[in-house]
């Protein structure tokens, strides 16, 4: 039986360069709750860690708290729980 702490985990790894020369960079994913989250919330709160990655990497001067990620839309919830 497969048992896990927590309900919401991002799941990050470092890709090394491959051995033709490709580019290294980071891998990931997501895991959770089935019976919690909908996978359009799991969808949207993965897009969220990737804008606020983009703008560190982009805007590495900024605060981390001053990153603006309000202007995306929250998943619909019109759609019955499964």
């Amino acid at each position: 039986m497969d048992t896990d702490k927590f309900d919401l985990k991002f799941i990050l790894a470092e890709r090394l360069e491959s051995g033709c020369g490709g580019p290294g960079g980071i891998t990931g994913g997501i895991e959770y709750a089935a019976d919690l989250f909908e996978e359009t919330t799991g969808r949207w709160l993965a897009d969220g860690l990737l804008a606020l990655l983009r703008a560190v990497v982009e805007q590495p001067d900024t605060p981390i708290g001053a990153v603006e990620l309000a202007d995306r839309p929250a998943p619909d919830r019109s759609a019955p729980a499964h």
